[in-house]
């Protein structure tokens, strides 16, 4: 018990005495938890709670399981310092191997961004017809987040076109949405459209509107947001597509 006590010591955090209490002549008694979190702070911090964990194994196996959903459950409420990735990978991942779990939830809950350039794709979009990358997602070193888009044609994922205007226009916005949510945004995020149509004249209208419902509905019951920059042009597009979008999304 000593043991575990000092653990939660190290890594700053506290759980409540009645996830504490162990029922010493049951295993499978059941307890409550509540726990608090405080940041990490550093590099050592995260050693500090690896050799606390290399120190928990060697508690009663009786004891550990209970133990072991109670530190889960911190780990939920860890904010871990912009450390360098792989330095981080490099300590979490034997926790993991220590509670026989994949780290990269852990490392998901618990990293910052790391400043530079990362491919985002979804696998709800077909793949590329062309060399390009779906997206890219830009860190500066103040961590602010800028979403970079390709133009997305109304496609489903076995590679078809759809033709009808609005139902285009909806598609290719679920397509961007696919990518906003794998780089943790959404259209509130975004501040910048530009729409290529097939035939402008005929066409327009019917787009427009369906755009603007669309954000209607991602808007609604959100505050202080702004309707992002627009550009329409006309243009000849691969397939024949009725239309193309891309985006520009941002973050901070």
């Amino acid at each position: 018990m000593n043991k575990f006590i000092a653990l939660t010591s190290i890594v700053g955090l506290s759980i409540s005495a009645s996830a504490l209490a162990m029922n010493s002549s049951s295993s499978s008694s059941s307890s409550s938890s509540s726990s608090s979190s405080q940041p990490l702070t550093s590099e050592s911090d995260l050693k500090k709670m690896l050799e606390g964990f290399q120190a928990a194994q060697a508690l009663d196996q009786a004891e550990t399981e209970q133990r072991r959903k109670n530190l889960e459950e911190i780990f939920k409420n860890i904010k871990a310092p912009a450390l360098n990735q792989a330095a981080i990978q490099a300590i979490t991942q034997p926790i993991g191997d220590l509670f026989d779990s994949p780290m990269a939830d852990f490392f998901a809950l618990t990293h910052k961004p790391v400043p530079g350039k990362k491919a985002i794709s979804s696998a709800l979009l077909p793949t590329p017809i062309a060399p390009y990358t779906q997206a890219i997602l830009h860190t500066t070193k103040s961590l602010e987040q800028t979403l970079y888009v390709s133009g997305m044609l109304p496609m489903l994922k076995d590679g078809s076109l759809v033709h009808d205007p609005k139902e285009a226009t909806i598609l290719a916005m679920n397509n961007i949405n696919a990518l906003l949510s794998e780089a943790g945004m959404d259209w509130t995020n975004v501040i910048d459209v530009i729409i290529l149509a097939r035939n402008i004249e005929k066409d327009f209208s019917i787009i427009s509107t369906t755009y603007g419902k669309y954000l209607d509905a991602e808007f609604a019951g959100k505050t202080s947001v702004l309707l992002p920059t627009r550009a329409c042009f006309q243009a000849a597009l691969p397939k024949d597509a009725v239309l193309e979008m891309k985006v520009t999304a941002h973050s901070k």
